[in-house]
């Protein structure tokens, strides 16, 4: 089930402005992809460089979402995938912010 909660505070940060925008990976540094983002937002993990390491344990991730962080929100490995492709295909950030709201809420 979607955490409507979470998609409508992850499309308000997306809106923002305080994150800037990278391709093919989570975090680049002080840049981050949606995904990237969303782990940002939460207290699931902490980020080890440029990997995320989930709470729960396992190795670091780098590109896609830990399986607790996309279980939590109710995200779909195809809804994960969608949201990848439109990361580093050129959408923006408010583009994809405004998909969340149209798909999710």
């Amino acid at each position: 089930m979607i955490n409507k909660e979470i998609i409508l505070y992850w499309a308000e940060r997306l809106e923002s402005g305080d994150y800037k925008q990278v391709k093919g990976r989570l975090r680049n540094g002080n840049l981050f992809d949606c995904l990237g983002v969303l782990c940002d937002l939460g207290q699931n993990g902490r980020w080890d460089g440029n990997y995320y390491i989930s709470a729960l344990g396992g190795s670091g991730h780098g590109t896609i979402l830990p399986n607790n962080i996309r279980n939590y929100v109710g995200l779909s490995t195809t809804d994960q995938g969608i949201l990848m492709g439109m990361n580093d295909n050129g959408k923006t950030f408010k583009q994809i912010a405004a998909w969340l709201r149209r798909r999710f809420l």
